[in-house]
């Protein structure tokens, strides 16, 4: 499985775009993995292959380019050995930047295709990516489109946003609408159309976020380290981990080994 990963170029874009990525399988085996909530959005061009996500509810085959994103719990995902994809990761709240009229709760929750969101002219980008001669072109490419659709940034969304990452173990949904001088449920408005999660979820996730890159120390004090990203106790830390990662945060840092970022979700593979 050949992965690449590239950062926008563009300042425009670099305010709303984590990352530019593509998956090519070598025609061996195929890849499982484990997709966990992190409150972004991927726009997946689907170029060859196949994947097949387990929700825990339903098993779902995909056979073509659609929005995948913020899930509430672990997916257990399988890519074809012909995999082939080329996927935008935006940042949370990015993807408002390029649908300003289209609620993002809708899209991102519904796994719309492209061309429902799109239209026919999307086909017309995906054909292109595919007759690309490689990665910098495609790059190259999905940035002219995506400077050609582009909305001023929403200055509000972008910094309570921000907040949040940088504060998720202290921030609660009162206090940041304090911030920003607006009501809470102006805040929950906002957060819902333009990032498609209520802002005490997302705090949540940015929490998880968190605990996924300061790993406990399972010999120390579990209390102090629940406590220190922002948990009430252990046990409060133990049933939000297993509710978002589908597992204990023993099992999961245990037996786990861990692979760069792909799609809009932290990947992990499969032992």
């Amino acid at each position: 499985m050949n992965y690449l990963e590239y950062k926008p170029t563009h300042p425009l874009l670099q305010s709303h775009i984590e990352y530019y990525n593509s998956m090519q399988g070598d025609g061996t085996i195929g890849k499982k993995f484990i997709s966990l909530p992190e409150g972004k959005i991927g726009m997946v061009f689907l170029l060859g292959g196949h994947t097949k996500i387990d929700n825990g509810r339903e098993v779902v085959f995909n056979q073509s380019s659609r929005m995948w994103g913020l899930i509430q719990a672990a997916n257990f995902c399988e890519m074809s050995n012909d995999i082939f994809t080329f996927c935008i990761v935006f940042k949370p709240g990015g993807l408002f930047h390029f649908l300003p009229n289209v609620p993002i709760n809708d899209v991102a929750k519904a796994s719309a295709t492209l061309e429902d969101i799109f239209g026919k002219e999307i086909s017309k980008i995906e054909d292109q990516l595919f007759e690309c001669k490689n990665f910098e072109q495609r790059v190259q490419l999905i940035e002219h489109f995506l400077l050609s659709i582009i909305q001023p940034t929403n200055v509000l969304l972008q910094k309570a946003v921000r907040q949040i990452e940088n504060t998720a173990s202290k921030i609660n949904v009162k206090k940041l609408g304090q911030q920003f001088n607006i009501s809470t449920r102006q805040l929950q408005n906002i957060f819902n159309e333009k990032i498609g999660l209520a802002p005490k979820q997302f705090i949540r996730m940015m929490r998880f976020k968190k605990t996924l890159s300061s790993p406990p120390d399972f010999h120390e004090n579990m209390a102090q380290y629940a406590n220190r990203l922002g948990y009430y106790d252990e046990s409060h830390f133990i049933h939000e981990f297993k509710m978002f990662a589908g597992m204990t945060p023993r099992k999961y840092f245990q037996n786990i080994n861990f692979i760069s970022d792909f799609s809009n979700f932290k990947r992990l593979m499969l032992d």
